[in-house]
C-alpha cells in the first residue's frame, strides 16, 4: 500500500486530495512526486520504481500518462521521448540509447509504423510495430549495415510469412520465395557467380 505525503490540500469530495505531493512504496522509496487533482495524478509528475530509479517524467490526466513524457528503460539504458493519450502512446515516439536515436515509431496510426537504426544512425528496419514497441504484423524491410536492402516481405506476429525477397549485401537478389517462421521454405535462389 502506497503512502502519501506532501503539500496536499483536501477538497470536500470525501477527502480526495488536490495539490503537489509524494507517494512512497512500503520500503520507503519514492513512488511518485507531482501534482494531484481530486485524488488523481493530474499535471506534471515523476514515477519511480521500487529501487528508487526514475522511470517516467511528464504529463498526467485522470491518473493516466497524458501529453508529452519521457520513459527511462533502466535495464536497456534507453530513454524514450513520447506522447500519451490517457495512458496509451499516441504520436511520434523516439528511443535513444547512449544519446543516439535507435528507434522511432508513429503510434497515431491504427498499426504503428516505424524505423530502427544502428549505432551509426543507419536504418536497419522499417515496418509495423505493436503497441509495446516490438516488430509485429505487416510489411517490413530489413537493411544491411551499409544501408542496402537485406530482406523485404511481411511479418505476422513477429514471424516472416508469405513471399519474401532476400538480397546480397551489394544489392542483388539472393532468394525469392516463401518463409515459414524465420526460415526459407519454398522458392528460388539466385546464385552469385564470381568472375
Amino acid at each position: 500500500m502506497a503512502k502519501l505525503f506532501g503539500n496536499i490540500s483536501f477538497t470536500s469530495d470525501f477527502g480526495r486530495w488536490t495539490g503537489k505531493g509524494n507517494e512512497f512504496y512500503d520500503n520507503g522509496n519514492l513512488k511518485y512526486e507531482g501534482e494531484y487533482f481530486q485524488g488523481e495524478k493530474n499535471g506534471i509528475g515523476k514515477e519511480y520504481n521500487k529501487e528508487g530509479q526514475l522511470i517516467y517524467e511528464g504529463g498526467f490526466q485522470n491518473g493516466e500518462k497524458h501529453g508529452k513524457g519521457k520513459i527511462y528503460d533502466i535495464r536497456n539504458n534507453e530513454e524514450i521521448d513520447t506522447e500519451f493519450s490517457l495512458g496509451k502512446e499516441n504520436g511520434i515516439s523516439k528511443t535513444y540509447r547512449n544519446g543516439k536515436l535507435i528507434k522511432e515509431i508513429d503510434y497515431s496510426k491504427p498499426e504503428p509504423i516505424g524505423k530502427e537504426y544502428n549505432e551509426q544512425g543507419k536504418i536497419i528496419f522499417e515496418g509495423t510495430f505493436n503497441h509495446n514497441g516490438y516488430r509485429y504484423t505487416g510489411n517490413y524491410k530489413e537493411y544491411y549495415e551499409n544501408g542496402n536492402l537485406k530482406l523485404e516481405g511481411k511479418l505476422k506476429e513477429e514471424y516472416y510469412i508469405g513471399i519474401v525477397k532476400e538480397y546480397y549485401e551489394e544489392g542483388k537478389l539472393l532468394f525469392e520465395g516463401e518463409y515459414r517462421h524465420w526460415s526459407r521454405w519454398n522458392g528460388k535462389y539466385l546464385i552469385k557467380m564470381e568472375k
